[in-house]
């Protein structure tokens, strides 16, 4: 990899969420992190909040034949650690990898000191549209529900979706929103009972006052 290449235009439509998408691009995205270089926008770390998913984008350039191609990255980065799995079920994941990897467009590596799963989708950025962007978001999504499903590790990805949402929430009370907000955030998109969604943000209320010292 060559280079940086700015990602404006992806962050841009990841920001144009409505309340009644048609569209995964069209959901509230939640924009977690940015990192600015020399040349604009080149990465952006962002929460899909139905599920929750973290997604990270990573803008690049790359040589080909002497011409310089814009390509973007995007990228989840599951829990599932293949060091310490045995033989036996080491095969097993090398084996839905592979099997995931003949999806379109869609790509699998392992990261990490214990050869975590990843999961990706390259994007060629020259005249990308949001409709193509939509798509190959929908890909890496089913891509990574694809894998916990076949490895049979449903609670693993409740683990990692419930750290997600807790690191949603917190962003939304460093933005300002109000209990009532939270609260109804987690009862109308996470389908959560209002007791049980009260519950949690007075937790966490009660854990930032507790960090601030108040």
């Amino acid at each position: 990899m060559v280079g940086v290449v700015n990602l404006e235009a992806i962050r841009n439509w990841l920001r144009e969420g409505t309340d009644n998408p048609s569209s995964i691009v069209d959901v509230k995205w939640v924009i977690m992190d940015e990192e600015a270089g020399e040349q604009g926008l080149e990465r952006i770390v962002a929460i899909f909040p139905d599920l929750p998913i973290r997604v990270i984008i990573v803008g690049f350039q790359v040589d080909d034949i002497g011409d310089k191609v814009n390509l973007a990255r995007m990228v989840v980065e599951t829990p599932i650690d293949t060091i310490s799995m045995d033989l036996k079920d080491r095969e097993k994941v090398y084996r839905k990898l592979l099997s995931l990897s003949k999806m379109p467009v869609v790509k699998t590596y392992l990261y990490g000191d214990d050869l975590n799963v990843a999961i990706a989708v390259d994007l060629n950025l020259k005249g990308l549209t949001k409709e193509e962007f939509n798509d190959s978001l929908s890909m890496l999504l089913a891509g990574v529900l694809y894998i916990y499903r076949e490895l049979g590790m449903e609670k693993t990805l409740n683990a990692e979706l419930w750290k997600n949402l807790i690191l949603l929430l917190r962003n939304y009370m460093k933005s300002g929103w109000t209990r009532e907000q939270l609260t109804s955030f987690l009862v109308k998109r996470a389908g959560m009972p209002r007791e049980e969604a009260e519950k949690i943000i007075d937790d966490l209320v009660g854990e930032e006052r507790e960090m601030l010292h108040i």
